[in-house]
């Protein structure tokens, strides 16, 4: 009986595992994204921090190096468009219009709290 039951948790365990939808994929790079952001099911954008962006084109399989400002959130409304906070004292939000290549550092309203996270609801507003 009680090697029927440990029979069972291992099949179910692997089952579990097997049908398991994620997968592991390189990034090209050892550092730890912290934020990912998908347009699609192809294109999306990632930052291990302050100082870099990713992009991939093909799902998540290869990541590159798109631009040395790095954010801790994005949203993209598309491919081109996109907006990004972060941390830095530096940049607090920033917008793109060139799939993450280069960024324009924006100015919050006066008075309002640090941007943690950002929501594009389209080209011209987040």
């Amino acid at each position: 009986m009680k090697n029927d039951l440990l029979l069972f948790m291992f099949l179910l365990g692997f089952l579990i595992i097997g049908l398991s939808q994620w997968i592991s994929v390189s990034s090209g790079t050892n550092l730890d994204f912290w934020v990912v952001d998908f347009v699609d099911s192809q294109t999306g954008y990632c930052s291990p921090g302050y100082w870099k962006t990713f992009k991939t084109i093909d799902g998540g399989n290869t990541w590159a190096d798109v631009s040395e400002q790095g954010f801790n959130d994005y949203s993209f409304f598309n491919e081109t468009v996109g907006y990004a906070t972060s941390s830095s004292v530096a940049v607090e939000i920033a917008r793109t219009s060139d799939g993450g290549n280069n960024w324009i550092a924006l100015t919050p309203p006066p008075g309002q709290p640090r941007v943690e996270t950002v929501k594009t609801i389209s080209e011209n507003t987040a």
